[in-house]
């Protein structure tokens, strides 16, 4: 299909045998067209921490978090069950579809190693990976296009501009959905419409090939894509509508991430919270730069009067971080 004179295909899985969550035959057409034709091909891979999504594969369909509006995480240790990334809440899993009754069920969402790994070993090429995890600068972005006939970035890679891409891969739609930011889609249709700019053939895979967001996005429905957004935001208790904070904790060692979180919990428990919604972590973790991090996040319509009563401790702290959405 042809938006705006950018040729965009969408790749619906059903059915279609797939290695390491997401490579494809028709992701190897691709790679291996490209590659004749001594083009480069940027896949990306929009996957954050240890988050795989638990999908049915004869209709796409996965569970969605009723307080969050984002897709459980497949989780199997202690055991097998879904949380959502940004409340913690906890799910069972179920073996039937609840769309369509069926019970083919499948994680999506690998290590991008396990992705590159494939690829190299499946196609006899060379695979570079543009994640926070593998470079630590952006100036290390060109040195990895020189060398590489695949790129397999995350969002990182998103403002990439080279002449010798000659196509852009959506690795898969859904791992999009399992990202705890509410304004996922946002950022996701602003990096398809800079994709589209630059006239580069745009393959998007997925198991939902007619879900409503992906439509808006690929057909440029903006009054459509906004009308939907209005709706969950509000649905959700997001911003506009309401204040939404995230209370970043993180140090070098796990139990002062424990007792920080407990001492703010212990504070916010203490006020009224009957116009707020409130959520901290708990069998959830995150490290970066060699720091562990667990959150809070907070909303509602009093979040600053919550926050006052934290502030103290939150000042005095760096180990203590506030985002406000």
């Amino acid at each position: 299909m042809n938006s705006n004179n950018a040729f965009i295909e969408i790749i619906p899985l059903g059915n279609v045998p797939i290695e390491a969550g997401c490579v494809t035959p028709k992701m190897c057409e691709i790679i291996e067209n490209n590659h004749k034709n001594s083009k480069k091909t940027l896949i990306f891979y929009n996957r954050r921490g240890s988050a795989s999504a638990w999908i049915c594969q004869d209709c796409g369909f996965f569970e969605k978090c009723p307080n969050c509006d984002i897709a459980f995480s497949y989780h199997t240790f202690p055991r097998k069950r879904l949380i959502c990334h940004q409340c913690s809440m906890v799910e069972e899993i179920s073996l039937e579809c609840p769309n369509c009754h069926g019970a083919h069920f499948s994680t999506v969402g690998v290590g991008i190693e396990q992705v590159a790994a494939i690829l190299e070993k499946k196609m006899n090429i060379s695979v570079g990976i543009i994640s926070s995890d593998h470079i630590k600068k952006n100036s290390e972005i060109p040195n990895i296009l020189e060398k590489s006939d695949v790129i397999l970035s995350t969002n990182l890679g998103s403002l990439i501009v080279d002449d010798r891409i000659g196509a852009v891969v959506f690795a898969l739609f859904e791992l999009n959905s399992s990202i705890p930011a509410y304004d996922m889609e946002e950022e996701l249709y602003a990096q398809i419409a800079y994709i589209k700019k630059q006239q580069l053939p745009l393959y998007i895979q997925t198991f939902s090939p007619e879900n409503r967001i992906l439509q808006a996005i690929v057909f440029e429905n903006f009054r459509n894509f906004l009308e939907i957004l209005k709706a969950e935001r509000k649905n959700f208790s997001y911003p506009p509508y309401v204040d939404f904070v995230t209370i970043r904790v993180h140090h070098t060692k796990k139990e002062m991430v424990q007792n920080m979180i407990s001492g703010l919990v212990e504070r916010i428990q203490s006020v009224d919270l009957s116009e707020t919604f409130f959520a901290f972590d708990r069998d959830i973790w995150e490290k970066s730069h060699g720091e562990w991090m667990q959150k809070i996040i907070l909303k509602g319509r009093n979040v600053s009067d919550i926050l006052e009563k934290l502030a103290p401790t939150i000042v005095k702290s760096r180990h203590i971080s506030v985002e406000w959405h």
